[in-house]
């Protein structure tokens, strides 16, 4: 066994240029600088993370739900089910809905039902109000089976994403 190499030995560090302060932490994600740099003031979070956390107490369980282009297309008033949650409108989703209304099918009426409802929701708010949230008011022939007590928000520049235009 070949183990010195006349380092006193620490043949390894001499062969690999393994050295303590370039080894993973224990989490496994990087070396302790990487993670600093990682953790610090460079780290942004999500718009949906920013939503998340400016909801969390821990007296509460509200939820925000990120809701995903095929259940709109499928469910126009699965906007009205999640009662007292949150309901977070990534940009992309908004793209594909427009994307998606053109036609004569079910799925493309049901995507112009979502539009008209969103429409509804955002007529008349300022900036103010988006982005402080929207509250979730059904119309009236959803209201007496629906009553969400949530908001609803919409990704915007001002919530963290480049490029990305105003609701």
């Amino acid at each position: 066994m070949t183990r010195g190499l006349g380092n006193g030995g620490h043949g390894t560090q001499a062969r690999t240029g393994y050295s303590p302060a370039s080894t993973p932490s224990k989490q496994g994600r990087g070396t302790p600088k990487q993670e600093k740099l990682r953790r610090g003031k460079h780290a942004t979070p999500s718009p949906a993370q920013r939503i998340l956390f400016r909801h969390k107490s821990p007296n509460t369980t509200k939820c925000v739900y990120v809701l995903d282009t095929n259940v709109l297309m499928h469910d126009p008033s699965a906007l009205f089910r999640f009662k007292e949650h949150d309901v977070f409108f990534a940009q992309k989703v908004l793209e594909e809905l427009d994307d998606n209304k053109k036609g004569l099918t079910e799925v493309a009426r049901n995507t112009r039902q979502t539009l008209r409802f969103l429409d509804m929701l955002t007529k008349d708010k300022t900036r103010t109000d988006i982005l402080s949230g929207i509250p979730l008011v059904p119309p009236e022939h959803l209201a007496r089976e629906l009553s969400p007590t949530g908001k609803i928000f919409f990704e915007t520049g001002a919530h963290g994403r480049a490029g990305s235009q105003d609701v």
